[in-house]
């Protein structure tokens, strides 16, 4: 067996990314140690984080805007950087394999976030209708859902969103597999009438649509509906995840909505 003494030094280096973004505030973000004691590598070189991680301020960044963050190291101490750059695999030699900003070794990508518009923007965000922080370490997916009780109401024949109060705002990795669910009560204002549901996504309706008849009984009389469509992202960024309906005549009704998704890196 060939005997390698720079294969021997980088196990001996032990695993790298054990760390994990975080978000902590509306204003702040951590880079913490996590399934391990914080190694990462910078440039070819392995660093550990300090035990209470590295604050990410959102001092300075624009508001609605994707952001990275990237590690870099000075005189052996880490440092954090918001770019709007993308990452790249590192082919260099002593550094392959490592997620870096397009054209810089010696950053090394550590997550992404999705600013706030409105006032004040620029803030992070996380919660169950807007996952606007990912860790490009140790993050395995999202979960969110949003809800509406609106009664809404349409005689559109084409596809249109029912309520932007069910919106989803999420932030996904290129390659990542999303599934979004859809639901909502329906009903229909001429008995043996079709109405239809679908999700969507940034605009357009994705998948096929669910529909069924008014009961004999007439309008006013509620039915359920649901409808579930999975795909995987092409690039990086934020994605609006909205509910669609349409009927197939006379006039369509959508009450108690749902929209929910999960994510699965792989």
């Amino acid at each position: 067996m060939a005997f390698s003494v720079l294969a021997m030094a980088q196990a001996r280096q032990g695993p790298v990314g054990q760390c994990k973004l975080v978000y902590t505030s509306a204003t702040q973000v951590t880079l913490k140690p996590w399934n391990g004691n914080g190694s990462i590598k910078i440039n070819g070189n392995i660093y550990t984080l300090p035990a209470a991680g590295l604050v990410g301020s959102n001092s300075g960044l624009a508001p609605s805007t994707t952001y990275y963050l990237y590690a870099f190291q000075t005189g052996g101490v880490v440092g954090l950087e918001w770019s709007t750059t993308g990452h790249v695999t590192s082919t260099t030699p002593g550094n392959i394999g490592v997620e870096i900003k397009s054209g810089d070794e010696t950053r090394s990508l550590v997550g992404m976030v999705a600013t706030s518009g409105g006032t004040p923007g620029g803030q992070f965000q996380d919660a169950a209708n807007v996952r606007g922080v990912r860790s490009w370490f140790n993050d395995t997916g999202i979960a969110g859902h949003a809800e509406s009780g609106t009664n809404v109401s349409t005689t559109s024949t084409t596809g249109v969103e029912l309520d932007a109060t069910a919106r989803l705002f999420v932030l996904l990795w290129a390659g990542e597999q999303y599934t979004q669910t859809v639901a909502s009560a329906c009903a229909n204002s001429v008995a043996g009438s079709y109405t239809y549901l679908a999700g969507g996504v940034n605009g357009s309706i994705t998948g096929i649509w669910v529909f069924a008849m008014a009961p004999p009984s007439g309008g006013g009389y509620y039915f359920g509906l649901a409808n579930s469509f999975s795909q995987a992202v092409g690039a990086d960024g934020l994605y609006t995840l909205s509910i669609y309906g349409l009927s197939g005549s006379n006039t369509s009704y959508f009450y108690y909505k749902t929209n929910s998704v999960v994510s699965v890196r792989k």
